[in-house]
Protein backbone atom coordinates (compact mmCIF):
# COMPACT_ATOMS: atom_id res chain seq x y z
CA UNK A 1 0.00 0.00 0.00
CA UNK A 2 3.53 2.66 1.11
CA UNK A 3 4.01 1.88 -2.73
CA UNK A 4 0.80 2.67 -4.61
CA UNK A 5 0.04 5.78 -1.90
CA UNK A 6 4.12 7.30 -2.60
CA UNK A 7 3.21 6.79 -6.70
CA UNK A 8 0.22 7.98 -6.48
CA UNK A 9 0.50 11.09 -4.21
CA UNK A 10 1.33 13.84 -6.51
CA UNK A 11 -0.41 17.33 -7.04
CA UNK A 12 -4.14 17.67 -5.94
CA UNK A 13 -6.91 17.07 -8.69
CA UNK A 14 -8.12 19.85 -10.53
CA UNK A 15 -11.73 19.23 -9.54
CA UNK A 16 -10.67 18.99 -5.99
CA UNK A 17 -12.14 15.28 -5.95
CA UNK A 18 -9.07 14.14 -3.94
CA UNK A 19 -9.69 13.52 -0.70
CA UNK A 20 -6.30 11.14 0.51
CA UNK A 21 -5.40 11.18 3.65
CA UNK A 22 -1.75 12.00 4.68
CA UNK A 23 0.72 9.13 6.22
CA UNK A 24 0.29 9.98 9.90
CA UNK A 25 -3.93 9.64 9.07
CA UNK A 26 -3.87 6.24 6.96
CA UNK A 27 -2.00 4.70 9.95
CA UNK A 28 -4.16 5.58 12.28
CA UNK A 29 -7.43 4.92 9.68
CA UNK A 30 -5.59 1.48 9.08
CA UNK A 31 -5.23 0.69 13.09
CA UNK A 32 -8.74 1.96 13.62
CA UNK A 33 -10.19 -0.60 11.42
CA UNK A 34 -7.62 -3.88 12.19
CA UNK A 35 -9.25 -3.23 16.10
CA UNK A 36 -12.67 -3.10 14.83
CA UNK A 37 -12.00 -6.10 12.73
CA UNK A 38 -10.59 -7.45 15.74
CA UNK A 39 -13.19 -6.50 18.28
CA UNK A 40 -16.03 -7.73 15.58
CA UNK A 41 -14.65 -11.47 15.93
CA UNK A 42 -15.03 -10.99 19.76
CA UNK A 43 -19.08 -10.14 19.49
CA UNK A 44 -18.56 -6.10 19.49
CA UNK A 45 -20.78 -4.45 17.73
CA UNK A 46 -18.28 -1.65 15.58
CA UNK A 47 -19.21 1.72 16.33
CA UNK A 48 -20.81 2.50 13.64
CA UNK A 49 -23.21 -0.69 13.99
CA UNK A 50 -24.06 0.96 17.38
CA UNK A 51 -25.13 4.29 16.36
CA UNK A 52 -27.30 3.02 13.84
CA UNK A 53 -28.75 0.58 16.35
CA UNK A 54 -29.16 3.63 18.86
CA UNK A 55 -30.61 5.91 16.05
CA UNK A 56 -33.28 3.82 15.54
CA UNK A 57 -34.01 3.02 18.79
CA UNK A 58 -34.64 6.44 20.11
CA UNK A 59 -37.25 6.40 16.91
CA UNK A 60 -39.52 3.45 18.49
CA UNK A 61 -42.68 4.47 20.26
CA UNK A 62 -43.76 1.98 22.23
CA UNK A 63 -47.46 3.83 22.51
CA UNK A 64 -49.06 2.10 19.66
CA UNK A 65 -50.95 -1.32 19.93
CA UNK A 66 -48.55 -2.49 16.76
CA UNK A 67 -45.88 -4.65 17.46
CA UNK A 68 -42.33 -2.58 16.62
CA UNK A 69 -40.87 -3.23 13.22
CA UNK A 70 -37.83 -5.77 13.20
CA UNK A 71 -34.74 -4.14 13.26
CA UNK A 72 -32.24 -4.92 10.77
CA UNK A 73 -29.48 -4.16 12.40
CA UNK A 74 -30.48 -6.42 15.94
CA UNK A 75 -31.23 -9.33 13.54
CA UNK A 76 -28.16 -9.25 11.69
CA UNK A 77 -26.18 -9.18 15.19
CA UNK A 78 -27.87 -12.01 16.67
CA UNK A 79 -28.02 -14.18 14.06
CA UNK A 80 -24.13 -13.76 13.85
CA UNK A 81 -23.32 -14.07 17.40
CA UNK A 82 -25.45 -17.21 18.15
Amino acid sequence: MRGCRSLSNSAPELDGLDELLGAGEQVMFDLDAVRERRREKKGYATPAEARSFLQMSRRLNLRHDAPPTDNPIARAYFQVSI
